[in-house]
C-alpha cells in the first residue's frame, strides 16, 4: 500500500540548485496552523478534521452535512452547524474566526454564520456574526449600542476570511468585526448586560429559527480565549490566507 512520506521543516536552508523542490500544495501541514486558539479546526477529507489541531476539541456535527477534499458544505437552517464544547457568559471576552462561502445564492433573510445566536436552548440569548441578504450583520442580545449591519458586503461563491472579537469583561463593552481585507469595523462604548446563550459557540446556526434554503461551505475555523486586537485579527486574517492558498482555496 503506498504511504505517503513525512518531511520536516528544519532551521537552515541548501544552497543546491539540483535538489528537487516540493510544491507547497502538495504538502498538507501537520502542525497546528493557529498554536495560540483555544482549538483551530481545518475542513476537508470526512469527520476526523472536526478534531481541533491544538488542543482535540471535537466539533459535533448537527444536522447534515457534505464533505469536499478540502473544505465541508452545511445548510444554513436552522439546526445544522459545527458546534463546539465552549461556553459563554456574561462576561466573554472570546474571538470567533472562520474562512467560508456562500455558494450559489445569499440567504433571502438572516442565516447564521458563526456563534450563539438563537431562541433554541434559551430565548433572546447570544450573539454572532449572520448574513442578511447581502449584509453582513452581527447581534449580540441583551446590548445597546452594537450597529447591527456592520457596513460590510457579502459576495456569494467567494471565499471569505470572516472574524468577530467581543470584550464584554466591563461595563463599556467592545465588539470588532473583520472581513478578509476589509476596513475593521469597532463598535466601542457598549452599555447593557449581555444575554449570554446557554449554548455553545458553534459554525453555522444552531440555534436561531430560519427557514432558508442557502447554504455555507466552511474551510477552517477558530476560537480564540480574550477579545483580539484589530491589528491581531489582520495578522489571523494573512496566516489563513496563506494557509488556504496552500490547500487550493483564494480567500479574498
Amino acid at each position: 500500500m503506498a504511504q505517503n512520506p513525512l518531511f520536516i521543516m528544519l532551521p537552515f536552508s541548501v544552497d543546491n540548485p539540483s535538489l528537487p523542490v516540493i510544491p507547497l500544495t502538495q504538502i498538507e501541514p501537520l502542525a497546528p496552523g493557529e498554536p495560540a486558539a483555544w482549538d483551530h479546526w481545518i475542513f476537508g477529507a470526512g469527520e476526523t478534521t472536526l478534531t481541533g489541531r491544538v488542543n482535540n476539541h471535537v466539533l459535533t456535527p448537527q444536522g447534515s452535512r457534505a464533505w469536499a477534499p478540502n473544505y465541508v458544505t452545511i445548510p444554513m437552517a436552522t439546526g445544522n452547524a459545527l458546534v463546539s464544547s465552549k461556553t459563554e457568559s456574561a462576561t466573554v471576552a472570546d474571538t470567533l474566526c472562520c474562512v467560508a462561502r456562500i455558494p450559489g445564492a445569499l440567504p433571502s433573510g438572516s442565516a447564521v454564520i458563526m456563534g450563539s445566536l438563537g431562541d433554541a436552548v434559551s430565548p433572546n440569548t447570544g450573539g454572532g456574526l449572520f448574513a442578511s441578504g447581502s449584509a453582513l450583520s452581527q447581534n449580540h442580545r441583551g446590548l445597546s449600542g452594537v450597529i447591527t449591519n456592520t457596513g460590510l458586503t457579502l459576495a456569494a461563491d467567494i471565499w471569505m476570511f470572516l472574524a468577530v472579537a467581543r470584550d464584554f469583561s466591563g461595563a463599556s463593552k467592545t465588539t470588532r468585526v473583520l472581513l478578509g481585507g476589509s476596513p475593521l469595523v469597532e463598535n466601542g462604548g457598549i452599555s447593557g448586560a449581555y444575554n449570554n446563550s446557554a449554548g455553545y459557540q458553534a459554525f453555522g446556526d444552531a440555534y436561531l429559527t430560519t427557514a432558508t434554503t442557502a447554504h455555507l461551505d466552511l474551510a477552517e475555523a477558530a476560537i480564540y480565549v480574550g477579545a483580539m486586537s484589530g491589528a491581531d485579527m489582520a495578522l489571523a486574517y494573512a496566516r489563513a490566507k496563506e494557509r488556504q492558498a496552500a490547500r487550493g482555496i483564494a480567500v479574498l
